[in-house]
This record gives C-alpha cells, structure tokens and sequence, in this order.
C-alpha cells in the first residue's frame, strides 16, 4: 500500500499543492496573466495531506479552513515539499497555429515548447466547432516519439461532420 502511495506523491503533490499554496485569488491573476504564467510555488511551504486507502481519495490537512489531523485513524498521513533545485519557477502555455480540419480528413497540431523551458503537458483547444454537428474525434493526444513537441491528431469522417478549426497547446516549465 505505500508503495502505492509514493509511486502517486508526485501527482497528487501537483494537483493538491498548487492551488492551496497559492489561495484562489493568485491562481485566478496567474491564470489570466498576459504573459501566460500560470503558477509560482513556493518551495519553503511544506504540505500535508491524508490518504484514504479504500478509494484513493487525498485530501489536506494543516492547513487554512482544512482539518488539523487525519479525520479517521485508517487514513494514512504524509507530507510533501516543492522540490527547491532543480524545480520549476514558471509555468506558460504556448499553443500551436490554428489547424483547418475539413469533413473527411485527418490533421495534426504540433507544438513546442521556447528554449530554455521544458515540455510538462498538454492538450487542445477548438477555435471554431459548429454546435449542430458532432465534433471531431480525437485520435492522439500526447508527446511526439522523437521532437519533444505535443501533438494532437484529430480525424472528422463522423456523419454529419462539419469543418472544425483546432490548435495544440503545451505547458512548458522554467
């Protein structure tokens, strides 16, 4: 079972760290920011959180309007640090140019990250999608093999299909 619980600290820290070391207010200004940063962690806060093991699920603790201890003596305490070095100062969105994607076709959009920055994440975004047709299907989301670009391929055979326009964007760290 712990095992489980370290293979998963990563994941949980960074869906559970960001927005509580932040407060809502600055995730909501980071997120809206021109410049398209979307967090700055503070490395010297440590977190603590329980985990319940029958469903998985993660909550925190010790922290503001959050319980002191674990609410249940099953629930398995632990607790967490940003890394300091190396670690991550700055995450931006970038996006790929708009992809045309007429009925029948397939397309793929390919975005890479500025020098400097690495490649965390990614997904897509549909610039214009008719709300009476159905919508493209999404056939691959995810790293390329060999460029460090995210990709995203889209198909547009379903019946009733009508021209979509989409875009790739990746989140890249500093």
């Amino acid at each position: 079972m712990f095992a489980r619980i370290a293979q998963r600290l990563p994941i949980i820290a960074a869906i559970i760290a960001l927005p509580a070391a932040l407060g809502a207010q600055s995730v909501a200004a980071s997120v809206g920011a021109a410049d398209g940063v979307v967090a700055v962690i503070d490395p010297s806060t440590t977190y603590y959180a329980c985990y319940v093991p029958g469903s998985g699920t993660v909550y925190r603790i010790k922290a503001a309007n959050t319980p002191a201890a674990c609410t249940k003596s099953t629930h398995v305490e632990f607790s967490w640090s940003p890394p300091t070095t190396p670690g991550w100062s700055k995450v931006s969105r970038v996006q790929s140019q708009q992809v045309f994607l007429p009925v029948n076709f397939t397309e793929t959009a390919r975005v890479a990250c500025p020098a400097g920055t690495t490649l965390i994440s990614g997904g897509y975004m549909f610039d214009s999608l008719d709300p009476t047709a159905p919508p493209p299907l999404v056939t691959f989301t995810g790293l390329g093999s060999f460029d460090q670009q995210w990709h995203v391929a889209m198909t547009n055979y379903q019946p009733g299909a009508k021209t979509a326009k989409f875009r790739a964007t990746a989140l890249c760290a500093e």
